[in-house]
């Protein structure tokens, strides 16, 4: 467990998950709002409708003739399966049997039934969205180091979003970004054997494939990394890009703030040059030691008192006071 901010600071605020699911974003989304995440809907894949009279007649003949149990393939699916029930008035019988005589195997759990004594449901089908200038712009934004995790709920899902960063030649790069600071949350262990060809990338799954679980997953990583620093005797919690120092509100830093912060943090007390924070910030350093001033200037004034941790060396630098 990471430290705690107490008050009515989520767990996870500080930080931003790209959710890809077309299918069950609303879920996810609400569960990550909850604990205090920024949610970032980036549709990767969407839902192929399956035809009504193939749901209807499922329906029907599940109720005429029970099985001993039936296979799905996904707790949305079975969703589906159940709006439509209700919709066509066989939501009563068909929640009857289900709650008092047949048990439903979602995903791998159905391997164990022997095939003549369960029932397969219509699955979901997926394919690829649209908007591929959608992917492109969450490929940027995991470089750019605008993401903390992202939630894959389908393979195919994970499959688009590596294509799409080898198709504007960044798959290197994001690679390093998958092996650095984002975490991946994969519904499924069949999501995770997409990342298989990358040994050193962080994938978080769990025991079952459902969405609160996934969260649940995703949060016990992400809170630890939450960091307890004291220096120049001021406490500070860092989470994600929320800042909360001793005494103070909590301070939700911009990217290049949090960047700039980082840097410091890296080698506390020992002082960093204007030239390598320009490097750091910006990939160069000669021409843009002014803009470290007032970049500086900037964190100084957002962390509050708390900003007198970071000294100025003269002719030198900056560093952190110890």
């Amino acid at each position: 467990m990471g430290p705690k901010l107490g008050g009515m600071v989520g767990p996870l605020a500080g930080y931003t998950v790209a959710v890809t699911a077309s299918n069950d974003h609303v879920r996810l989304l609400g569960l990550l709002d909850g604990l205090g995440a920024t949610g970032l809907l980036v549709a990767i894949t969407q839902t192929v409708p399956i035809r009504s009279g193939e749901l209807a007649h499922s329906i029907q003949e599940f109720v005429a003739d029970p099985p001993a149990a039936i296979q799905i393939d996904c707790y949305q699916a079975l969703d589906l399966w159940l709006d439509t029930a209700d919709s066509i008035g066989y939501g009563p019988a068909v929640r009857s049997l289900l709650n008092s005589s047949v048990p439903v195997a979602v995903g791998q759990d159905g391997q164990d039934l022997a095939e003549a004594s369960h029932r397969r449901l219509p699955p979901l089908r997926f394919e690829a969205a649209p908007d591929r200038q959608a992917v492109y712009q969450l490929v940027v934004a995991v470089v750019a180091g605008e993401i903390d995790g992202i939630t894959f709920s389908t393979r195919l899902a994970a499959e688009e979003f590596l294509m799409a960063a080898g198709e504007i030649n960044l798959g290197a790069k994001v690679r390093s970004a998958l092996e650095g600071r984002v975490v991946v949350a994969a519904l499924e262990s069949e999501i995770v054997g997409v990342f298989d060809c990358w040994p050193e990338v962080c994938v978080v799954c769990p025991d079952q494939p459902r969405v609160g679980l996934l969260v649940a997953e995703l949060s016990r990583y992400l809170v630890s990394r939450s960091r307890a620093l004291r220096f120049g005797g001021v406490d500070l919690v860092l989470q994600g890009r929320l800042v909360v120092a001793e005494g103070g509100e909590p301070v939700t830093l911009s990217l290049g703030e949090s960047r700039l912060l980082d840097l410091l943090l890296a080698q506390p007390g020992v002082v960093v040059t204007k030239e390598n924070l320009a490097e750091g910030l910006w990939g160069s350093g000669e021409h843009e030691l002014h803009r470290v001033e007032v970049a500086i200037g900037r964190l100084r004034k957002r962390l509050g008192p708390a900003g007198a941790v970071i000294e100025t060396v003269v002719r030198r630098g900056y560093r952190i006071r110890p």
